[in-house]
């Protein structure tokens, strides 16, 4: 078996490669295992909530305040 001598350079970057593949690694793992089902539809995805406990429905509700759209009469400014 042949070893590649490596600088100290070369060390520091090939761990930070491995850490940042175990942190993806480590990421995506979690993101597939989230879509293993078992949760139901109107339980909030924060596990915080007891297993028969509803969701808080204090939250305020988003009113529109302007709902902007063009004129039908308008006209475009054209280059001056």
């Amino acid at each position: 078996m042949m070893f590649v001598e490596l600088d100290w350079q070369a060390a520091v970057v090939a761990v930070i490669v491995l850490a940042a593949a175990a942190y993806f690694a480590r990421r995506a793992l979690a993101r597939l295992r989230s879509f293993g089902g078992g949760a139901k539809a109107d339980v909030p995805a924060c596990g915080n909530c007891e297993q028969g406990e509803k969701p808080s429905t204090n939250a305020p509700t988003a009113k529109v305040l302007v709902q902007i759209a063009p004129s039908k009469n308008a006209t475009r400014a054209r280059g001056r």
